[in-house]
């Protein structure tokens, strides 16, 4: 009911790369935001290519400004390199 209600969309993480932020087996709900809105340090969820239903939470580590959209660099809490 919360998901129809607030309008966002449950996913569950399967990974342990945001541990200890967000566990393995968490459910993370995800709505749509302004690419512009975002900063270093927001956790997001992406896509990893369209048409494939593979998601991503990791955190913002810098904005890519000279891209439209703007475009992200992210890296898992727990992961030792960026994506």
């Amino acid at each position: 009911v919360v998901p129809r209600v607030t309008g966002t969309i449950p996913l569950t993480v399967y990974t342990g790369s945001m541990e200890p932020t967000i566990a393995t087996g968490a459910v993370v709900l995800i709505e749509p935001v302004d690419p512009s809105t975002l900063v270093p340090g927001d956790v997001i969820t992406y896509q990893v290519a369209p048409d494939v239903d593979e998601y991503i939470t990791h955190r913002i580590v810098s904005v890519q400004p000279d891209t439209s959209p703007p475009s992200f660099v992210t890296k898992g809490d727990n992961n030792d390199g960026a994506d």
